[in-house]
């Protein structure tokens, strides 16, 4: 039978020792996943130049341009798409595998509407629950107090707070923080002072491992 899928063409010429070591780690996460809301790693092929990613094809977008396009989810859809979200989180929790990077860009629908959690390049998967993750990573408006002032949290706790900034975002359309800064980000969040951002402004910057506001690895 023939069927659609996505591929992930990766230069393996410019892939330095850091971007090798989130690949191996985004490759062993998704290979021990196997949700119905997760999207699927059916192989990957190597050859001297690239590396092919091959997965589960989604085919009607994803979150974010959906919001931008249509405005924030009615009472119900929010519910239904986060519900799926959730079911696939607490499955990766289950196996100690951490997404790190939840955001509307990397929650994906089928053409039929099921939600599918993507893009485990920053997952890690952790021996002990209850070891502290540092990483300073994912996108800023998604991010609790403890990690935007630098704190260390276990990771199941640590995803969770990406969590309530996507609920936020479903529901209302807007990201929680619109402050550049992210010292101001982490004052805000502290005082409970959440001003929105309407998606269509320009997005806070991602701290990738390396990037010049990361913390410690």
């Amino acid at each position: 039978n023939s069927y659609k899928v996505a591929l992930k063409i990766l230069d393996r010429m410019r892939l330095d020792a850091q971007a090798q070591r989130l690949l191996s780690r985004e490759i062993n996460s998704m290979e021990a996943l196997q949700h119905p809301n997760i999207i699927r790693l059916y192989e990957v092929v190597e050859t001297p130049s690239r590396l092919y990613l091959v997965l589960e094809y989604a085919g009607g977008g994803d979150l974010h341009n959906r919001i931008c396009s249509e405005g924030k989810l009615c009472d119900n859809t929010s519910k239904v798409t986060f519900a799926q979200v959730l079911s696939a989180i607490k499955y990766m929790h289950n196996l100690s595998i951490i997404h790190r990077d939840l955001k509307a860009e990397n929650v994906l629908f089928t053409t039929t509407g099921a939600v599918k959690v993507a893009d485990f390049g920053f997952s890690t998967r952790v021996s002990n629950r209850n070891l502290a993750l540092d990483t300073f990573c994912g996108s800023p408006p998604l991010r609790g107090p403890g990690a935007l002032q630098g704190r260390v949290l276990p990771g199941p706790p640590r995803g969770r707070v990406g969590h309530g900034g996507a609920a936020f975002l479903h529901g209302d359309g807007h990201h929680a923080v619109s402050r550049r800064n992210y010292g101001e980000a982490a004052t805000l969040h502290h005082r409970g002072q959440l001003h929105s951002a309407p998606l269509g402004a320009r997005p806070l910057p991602e701290a990738h491992p390396g990037h010049p506001e990361a913390g410690p690895r």
